[in-house]
């Protein structure tokens, strides 16, 4: 058999290529997505990964605004204030281009506590009733999934979901009750951000660099430096810190 040289290095030289293009795709975080709420009135940010140097554009509307990215391939772009509304499609284009679907424009709030924000609605006063009357196509929910990390993080694990039956249930109840009231009240869409963890203690939402600055917050660095001398490894195996544990 054979062997056509010219025609396996071309070959080869598209499959590299190709890798190359898949390596540098623009990238969202998980917060900018299909069915976000984003904050009505307001110059809202834009952000994601990319190529260092890749230009980047994003279109809502009339709207088209272009940077280019960083060296560490971050890039930003910050859009004009948007009337509450929608839905929209918002494409980001770099390299490949990425259409959100179903982006509405209104209030967005954040949630973020113990076990009195983490309580679900499931767990609420007449919980059934409540929960079969959660029909809010325009009220969307984003739960953080909790995780440790020794680092602050750039993304999350979640993703946005309509008010229904079968997605409020395990949802912060004050936070539904609150964002349901906004809605109601101000005939808005409504974007509710739920980062809560039962029982973790301020200092583990807290940075280093905080706790450091701040003379009075000394003796918690101290006892925490016992505590990982006393046990160094996590339940995990690997080494952990719940002092830096962060769950955004």
């Amino acid at each position: 058999m054979k062997i056509d040289l010219k025609y396996c290095a071309f070959l080869c030289f598209v499959l590299l290529q190709g890798l190359s293009d898949a390596e540098a795709v623009v990238r969202l975080p998980a917060v900018i997505g299909d069915h976000m709420v984003i904050q009505c009135n307001m110059q809202d940010s834009i952000w994601g990964w990319a190529d260092a140097d890749e230009q980047v554009s994003v279109y809502l509307g009339r709207q088209q605004k272009t940077t280019r990215a960083g060296a560490d391939g971050r890039w930003r772009i910050v859009l004009d204030p948007i009337q509450a509304g929608g839905p929209f499609e918002m494409r980001i284009a770099g390299k490949n281009s990425i259409t959100l679907h179903d982006v509405l424009v209104g209030e967005v709030w954040v949630a973020s506590g113990q076990s009195n924000m983490w309580w679900p609605v499931r767990f609420s006063a007449n919980a059934q009733n409540e929960t079969a009357e959660a029909n809010y196509p325009n009220i969307r929910l984003f739960t953080v999934k909790q995780a440790v990390s020794d680092e602050v993080l750039d993304n999350v694990d979640g993703e946005w979901t309509a008010v229904t039956p079968a997605t409020v249930p395990d949802f912060s109840a004050v936070a539904y009750y609150f964002g349901r009231e906004i809605h109601q009240h101000f005939r808005v869409p409504v974007g509710l951000m739920n980062s809560s963890w039962g029982a973790t203690p301020a200092e583990a939402w807290t940075s280093r660099s905080a706790l450091e600055s701040n003379l009075a917050l000394q003796p918690i660095l101290w006892n925490w430096q016992k505590v990982l001398l006393a046990y160094p490894y996590g339940w995990d195996g690997t080494r952990s810190s719940l002092l830096t544990g962060r769950t955004h």
